[in-house]
């Protein structure tokens, strides 16, 4: 008699049956709902893949409430493993309970995150994501990548609170969004940052000069123009403003920057360790907001 496809499944060792399970994780980039389809196929197979921790370990939170559940269900088998989170949010949550639902998902999985990746595109989820962050104690956090696109949100409220509460930072890359000025962070172990910007928004110069003093173990810094030319409101009168010792660095990169806010951020550099200056200049002829040509 031939067999069926579920029969065959259950014939296979449990080692292959979590192969099989981890090359539809690395097919997908780590859906973590392609780990329940797999699940599914079988009883044995759900015993292996249920029983194995790692497998859980890193999945997306996203505004549909099903990706809550899915986080819920993700926590606790996922075991003593720390967590790698991927915060999705390119449409606004609008409801209430909808936003609730999604920050209870995420306190319970915050005393483990090690990595957490924001992609968020309104100015309400920057709000919801940036209280999180300022209120929520994340002990085991050590990289933040935050990308905010958005093209019409101008204004001081457009920054987002970083952890204060025992985060031990290693990386943080932050794009189309600042810190908040004048913050409280710990960055003593900080040895990787990431600032990018673009036409439609700038860096305040009071961000950056009260941000980056405190990260005095960092060794790797990238200023980068991502959605058009880095530059900061009044890129010149960084002179004197705020120092910046570096006692850590060895590396810098700007790659599409502003000439003005390049030259008076490297006279106020002071970075004795410094190795490597890796410089790439806009493509074009720019100009400022009054037409004046800058490059």
């Amino acid at each position: 008699m031939t067999q069926t496809l579920p029969a065959k499944f259950n014939a296979l060792p449990p080692e292959l049956c979590l192969s099989i399970a981890r090359m539809s994780l690395a097919e997908s980039g780590h859906d973590i709902r392609d780990v329940l389809r797999v699940s599914n196929i079988t009883s044995r197979m759900r015993n292996a893949v249920v029983n194995t921790p790692d497998l859980w370990r890193k999945f997306t939170l996203s505004g549909p409430t099903s990706s809550h559940r899915l986080g819920r269900l993700c926590v606790p088998r996922s075991g003593n493993h720390t967590l790698d989170i991927i915060i999705s949010l390119l449409q606004p949550m609008v409801r209430k309970k909808r936003v609730d639902s999604f920050s209870e998902c995420f306190k319970s999985a915050a005393p483990r995150i090690t990595r957490l990746s924001v992609r968020i595109r309104h100015p309400s989820s920057l709000t919801t994501v940036s209280s999180l962050l300022s209120h929520v104690k994340l002990p085991k956090l050590e990289d933040i990548d935050l990308d905010y696109d958005n093209e019409v949100h101008e204004g001081l409220d457009r920054y987002i609170l970083l952890p204060s509460h025992s985060a031990d930072l290693r990386s943080i890359s932050l794009t189309g969004v600042q810190t908040q000025p004048y913050g409280e962070f710990n960055l003593k172990n900080l040895t990787s940052l990431y600032l990018g910007a673009g036409n439609h928004w700038k860096w305040m110069i009071m961000s950056m000069g009260t941000f980056l003093p405190d990260a005095t173990s960092l060794q790797e810094l990238h200023i980068v123009g991502d959605r058009g030319m880095f530059h900061t409101f009044l890129d010149d009168e960084w002179d004197d403003a705020y120092p910046l010792p570096l006692p850590a660095l060895r590396y810098i990169r700007f790659a599409n920057t502003a000439p003005g806010f390049l030259s008076s951020f490297l006279r106020e550099l002071n970075a004795p360790l410094l190795e490597v200056v890796d410089m790439k200049t806009p493509p074009n002829r720019t100009h400022n907001e009054e037409g004046e040509e800058v490059f």
